[in-house]
Parts: C-alpha cells; structure tokens; sequence
C-alpha cells in the first residue's frame, strides 16, 4: 500500500508544480508537430526537354518556411530537384526519357513538418533521349 502513496504524492508534487505553485515555476511550451497543408494544383508541362512543375501558393500555414519538390526514381529513392524555397515552380532538367516519371512536391514549416505529398506523373515512355538542357535556376522576382 505504502507503493500507491508514493506515486500520488508524486503526482500531487507534478500538479502543484505546472500550477505554478512552490518555489519554482515551470514554463511549457507546446511543440509543433502539425504538417503545413498539402501543396494544391500541381501541374507538370514539358518545355524542350525539360519537365516545368508548378503549384499554387502556400497562403493558409503562418509557419510556412518553403516547399521541396522530388522526382521518384526507380526503386522508390527520391531525389531531390528542388531545394526548400517558397517559389512555386521548379525545373527538372534531367527527366528520365523512356519512363513514367513521378514528382512530388511537399510544404515544410519552420519546425521542420512536412505536408503529405502533392504528386504528378509525366509519361516519357515515347520520348527519345535527349541532350541535357541547360538553364539558369528559377529566380523569384519581387
């Protein structure tokens, strides 16, 4: 019996404590573990070789800190194209011709939560090889 005595002694100790009682006080602060929204409307268009996405803004997460688009490869490995940026579009320039290629695209907060993702497929399976195409990277003008 002297065991249950013990632990709601403790429990009173605790409760008083995050009351704020007693000589101490504690502050808690909640840790954020909700995923930004998911991104909406993503598209895929083909432009000489070169995959665009795009997708709408995030304008509903006050903790939004920017969006990471991949392309799956196969096996399921992801492989990042696009780094975390609050721009809503993003080249692939190296598509895999002759595949399916799948993109996806996620929303990260400033806690480090990521959304589910926004996926898009592009069907390359009639589309000869082609050179590497070379662009200047996307720049976001105010």
């Amino acid at each position: 019996m002297a065991r249950k005595n013990l632990k709601l002694a403790i429990f009173a100790v605790a409760a008083l404590a995050a009351a704020g009682c007693g000589s101490s006080s504690t502050t808690l602060t909640a840790i954020d573990t909700a995923p930004p929204a998911t991104p909406l409307s993503l598209e895929a268009s083909m432009d000489g070789g070169v995959i665009v996405l795009s997708w709408a803004e995030n304008t509903t997460d006050a903790d939004f800190a920017g969006f990471l688009a991949y392309r799956t490869e196969p096996g399921d490995s992801l492989v990042l194209i696009g780094t975390p940026t609050d721009v809503t579009e993003c080249e692939d320039l190296t598509p895999e011709a002759g595949e399916v290629n799948t993109y996806s695209v996620v929303a990260v907060d400033v806690a480090g939560n990521r959304s589910a993702p926004a996926t898009v497929a592009v069907d390359l399976t009639d589309y000869p090889a082609a050179p590497p195409v070379i662009r200047s990277p996307i720049v976001r003008t105010p």
